[in-house]
Parts: structure tokens; C-alpha cells; sequence
């Protein structure tokens, strides 16, 4: 429903997952909600969203510094099903998203990352097949998959995240993430399935990570202590 870091609220909204089935967009629909897990340190829970004859079962669970690490595994109501597109759109509040930072994950890092501000007052829009320039590097090749981006302003933020495209469908077309503006918000949009695939009763898994910044709060004077060696 809602993401705090520093006391500021980061979302517009709640996140939303949808899924398009014989050419019809489905809104998943919740139907329930359970805690697996409480400690001092972490929480997990489970919940499940249902529509267009899928089902969709997250497993998710939140680290002290407010780590969430989220796993979806889809499964078909019936034998088999074929999804054309899946998406998760995460609406950020505009006040906090003035910039973004993606890096690609290769060897390089001045060659693999992207540094953007994000207007306020014309036109734009970002997704992660851009390549920026010539050397940019990417950790995944033959695709257009970014492992880490982060939208936020000069005191929060939200950083999304994963290890891999496992379970993804990243298409030449659509693009694996987006950056959109949205009515009063910035849409940061993670397109899951991007072109049509049959899911059997084996079920489909994949996974995003997400960290409020800053994970807690800085030092006092911390900008000014660069005395890194000691």
C-alpha cells in the first residue's frame, strides 16, 4: 500500500500487477493474505492474485533496513495458458522522483551506468533498451534486461532490483523496464512478459527486489568524512 523512508511516503498509489489473456486485461485481483514470518530482523508473508484463469502466488519477505525481496510464481487455473503480456507498474510520488540512476551490471562501471534527471515540465519517457552510448555495457547480453535502476530525489529514493532476468520474457519491442510520466507521479513499469507465452501446469517463477533509500539513516556530517583509508 504504501513505502516510508525518512518519514516521507514514496508511493502515489499501491503497486499494481496485470496481465493481458485472450486479449483481455485482467487486473490481478487479491485473495489473501497471510504472515509466514515475524522476527525483530525480518517479516515474510504470502498472498495470491487471481484473474483471466491465472493465478499468481507471492512470496515476499522484508530484511531490518527494509529490504523486500519478492517471488511470483504463476500458474495457469486450467492445463495450460498462454499470457500475451504481464506487467508490474510501481507509481512513485513526483515529488520524489526528480532523477533515476540505471547501471547495465558489466565489468566497466563508468561504462555501464546511466545517470538522468527527470523533467517536470515537457515530454519524456525512459526504458531500458536505450543505449546510451557506444561503450555502454550490459551484464545480460542478447537482451535489454537493466539489474539495477533507481528513481528518487536528493534525500529518498526507491531502488529496483534483481539478480537476473530468470522467468522474465524480455522482447525487442517492449522494453524489460520503463520510466513513464504518469497524472501528479512518475510510473516505474517492469514488464515481466513482453510477448506471448504459454505457462503449463509446472508453473513460471520470477523475481525484483525493492530498497527505500536511503536504507537508514546517514551519519551526522557524513558528505564531509572522506577519510575512507582511515
Amino acid at each position: 500500500q504504501q513505502i516510508k523512508t525518512l518519514g516521507r511516503e514514496i508511493l502515489a498509489r499501491p503497486v499494481a500487477m496485470s496481465w493481458r489473456v485472450a486479449g483481455k486485461d485482467a487486473r490481478a485481483k487479491p485473495s489473501g493474505l497471510s504472515f509466514t514470518e515475524k522476527a525483530e530482523d525480518r517479516v515474510a508473508w504470502q498472498a495470491s492474485l487471481t484473474g483471466g484463469g491465472l493465478r499468481a502466488t507471492v512470496n515476499a519477505w522484508m530484511e531490518f533496513d527494509g529490504l523486500i525481496y519478492t517471488d511470483v510464481e504463476l500458474r495457469p487455473e486450467e492445463d495450460e495458458l498462454e499470457i500475451q503480456e504481464l506487467k508490474i507498474e510501481v507509481p512513485i510520488r513526483k515529488d520524489a522522483a526528480t532523477q533515476f540512476i540505471a547501471n547495465g551490471g558489466g565489468g566497466n562501471f563508468r561504462a555501464s551506468v546511466i545517470y538522468r534527471e527527470i523533467p517536470a515540465d515537457k515530454p519524456w519517457a525512459w526504458n531500458s533498451a536505450e543505449q546510451p552510448y557506444p561503450g555502454f555495457q550490459r551484464a545480460l547480453r542478447g537482451g535489454n534486461y537493466l539489474p539495477q535502476i533507481w528513481i528518487g530525489n536528493d534525500q529518498v529514493g526507491l531502488n529496483f532490483c534483481g539478480e537476473n532476468d530468470s522467468g522474465w520474457t524480455v522482447d525487442e519491442k517492449l522494453p524489460a523496464q520503463e520510466i513513464l510520466p504518469g497524472d501528479s507521479t512518475v510510473i516505474y513499469r517492469m514488464n515481466i512478459i513482453a510477448r506471448p507465452v504459454k505457462i503449463g501446469a509446472e508453473g513460471r517463477r520470477f523475481h525484483f527486489i525493492l530498497l527505500p533509500t536511503p536504507a537508514k539513516p546517514e551519519p551526522v556530517g557524513w558528505r564531509g568524512d572522506c577519510n575512507i583509508g582511515g
